[in-house]
């Protein structure tokens, strides 16, 4: 006799319960929840940390008593019963919380806030653009664990278009031609929810950046959608640029405007010869591509300065501004104190 709401619950007694029968030789049957057995001989409650999930309800064969032992093993059977759905109903509670995280973003905008981070002409600290970067104050994870997070629930494309139309929200507050860009993965991308999004944009004020967070499966429809944004004056970018072949077959495919070297590959370059030689290679072959080159994670008057020597021309990191409100960004500085003059 088996009432169970949840039939994972059930499958979990079930395999501890064949113990019991195969061992002893016993008739087990339980309960999960309100329920009895009235023809059982014994009765054990499935109680883990002063928490009852049910009964676990025994019976011999008819006509035979209960022997030596097979009460205690009864008792173990629903101490570790217990146990177990202890363990599952704390996980469902987790996901429950976790997707009440999301949906509470997503749904409702709340905890949702964004930070901009300039992208400057390496020569004269010109702001170029502005990376648009959702924070999340009250989640821990940071927006890598929310926005992964959210994918699982099949919520990615809802919690990444709320991003992106809470960036363009303030473009106008953008001084032209300074552009704007925005995250998206390959998945949000072909949505058709995105292009709607984004179709009413003035041409030359937004950069699409496609991240690494999803594995690209048609390439034919990043295709076409990156062929719609150009058509409507909206470019495109490679993010995380060196750090994989996934990367370089992106840049392949999508044709983009403009790649954008990993911070990985820029940490330290001043001393590495080989990063050197990488950057070099990667900026002949986008010359050739016709694309534009950014490096992304400069932290360093070090690095800026062997980025320079390099050729790159526009630059983003804490050495040239961290993330935050973005009037900030266009507050005039004094020459000698400009970030990408040092």
């Amino acid at each position: 006799m088996i009432d169970v709401a949840q039939e994972e619950r059930a499958a979990v007694v079930h395999r501890l319960v064949r113990v019991v029968q195969t061992h002893f030789g016993m008739e087990v049957t339980f309960v999960i929840g309100a329920g009895r057995d009235r023809s059982a001989d014994v009765h054990v409650p499935l109680r883990f940390d002063d928490r009852t999930h049910g009964m676990l309800w025994c019976s011999r064969h008819q006509g035979q008593a209960l022997r030596d032992g097979e009460l205690e093993a009864v008792q173990a059977l629903a101490d570790l019963a217990a146990e177990q759905l202890e363990e599952i109903e704390q996980t469902e509670r987790l996901a429950r919380h976790r997707r009440k995280v999301v949906l509470d973003v997503v749904r409702n905008g709340l905890a949702l806030e964004m930070a901009y981070q300039p992208l400057r002409h390496l020569h004269d600290g010109r702001v170029l653009a502005v990376e648009a970067l959702a924070r999340f104050p009250l989640h821990p994870g940071g927006p890598e664990w929310f926005f992964r997070e959210a994918a699982d629930q099949g919520l990615g494309v809802e919690a990444e278009v709320l991003a992106v139309r809470r960036a363009l929200d303030r473009l106008s507050e953008i001084p032209e031609p300074v552009r704007l860009n925005v995250n998206v993965s390959p998945t949000t991308l072909v949505h058709p929810r995105f292009l709607q999004e984004v179709s009413t944009v003035p041409a030359g004020r937004l950069t699409v950046e496609v991240t690494e967070h999803a594995v690209i499966e048609d390439y034919c429809d990043v295709q076409r959608v990156c062929a719609q944004l150009t058509a409507l004056g909206i470019r495109t970018s490679i993010d995380d640029v060196g750090t994989g072949w996934s990367g370089l077959h992106r840049i392949l495919e999508c044709r983009p405007d403009e790649l954008k070297l990993d911070a990985a590959v820029i940490r330290d370059v001043h001393r590495e010869p080989l990063k050197q030689y990488l950057i070099e290679t990667l900026c002949g072959f986008a010359r050739r591509a016709g694309a534009d080159v950014v490096a992304e994670g400069i932290e360093s008057a070090d690095e800026l300065r062997a980025l320079r020597e390099l050729g790159i021309m526009v630059g983003q990191g804490y050495h040239l501004g961290r993330p935050g409100d973005l009037e900030a960004l266009f507050t005039p500085l004094p020459v000698s104190r400009h970030p990408a003059c040092g």
